[in-house]
C-alpha cells in the first residue's frame, strides 16, 4: 500500500542507501540524486521490485556515463551486486538504463507555488493600471500646455505672439 508508513519508510530507506552508495563512489562529483519511484511485489514473496531514478551532471569534458560504467561501480560498491546497506540483491534482477541528461536533469523538479503565479499576475495588473494612468495624466498635461502658446502663420514662417518685444 504505497500510503502505509512502512512503504513510505522503505521507500526513504532505500533511497538513502543509494544516496549513500553513489556519494562514496568514483562518481561522487558528478552525482546529483537518487529517488524511489515505486516498490511493486514480485512472484516471490520475500522480494520485492523497486524502480528508482539516479541523476548525474555529465559536464562537457569529463568522461561519458554509460550503463556499463554506472553498472560496475554499483556491482562493486553492492558486494557483487548481492548486498546493499540492509537490503540483499537478486543480482540478476538488476537493470541499469541511461538516458539523455535532457531527461534525467535532476531527482525532482519543483513546480511554482500558486501563491507565487498569483502575486506576479498582480505585480503585472499593477504595472498596467499605473502605465495607463501616466498615459493618461501625460495625455492632459500636453492637452492643457497646448493652449499656453498662439501659433501664427505668416510667409516668414513661425510667431509666437506670447509676448510682443515692441509694445515695452
Amino acid at each position: 500500500n504505497p500510503k502505509s508508513e512502512v512503504y513510505q519508510k522503505t521507500k526513504a530507506s532505500i533511497k538513502d542507501e543509494l544516496n549513500h552508495l553513489y556519494q562514496r563512489s568514483d562518481l561522487n562529483r558528478s552525482f546529483l540524486g537518487c529517488s524511489v519511484k515505486n516498490l511493486r511485489p514480485t512472484s516471490n514473496e520475500t522480494q520485492t521490485d523497486v524502480s528508482s531514478i539516479c541523476a548525474f551532471a555529465v559536464e562537457f569534458g569529463s568522461r561519458t556515463f554509460d550503463k556499463d560504467l554506472v553498472y560496475d561501480i554499483f556491482k562493486n560498491l553492492t558486494q557483487n551486486a548481492s548486498l546493499m546497506g540492509k537490503y540483499s540483491l537478486d543480482n540478476n534482477s538488476i537493470n541499469i538504463n541511461v538516458f539523455p541528461s535532457t531527461m534525467a536533469a535532476g531527482p525532482s523538479e519543483q513546480e511554482l507555488p500558486y501563491w507565487a503565479i498569483i502575486l506576479i499576475c498582480f505585480s503585472v495588473l499593477l504595472g498596467s493600471i499605473f502605465f495607463l494612468l501616466l498615459c493618461v495624466l501625460t495625455a492632459v498635461w500636453v492637452k492643457r500646455r497646448a493652449g499656453k502658446y498662439q501659433i501664427q502663420r505668416n510667409i516668414f514662417g513661425l510667431y509666437f505672439p506670447r509676448k510682443d518685444m515692441q509694445k515695452s
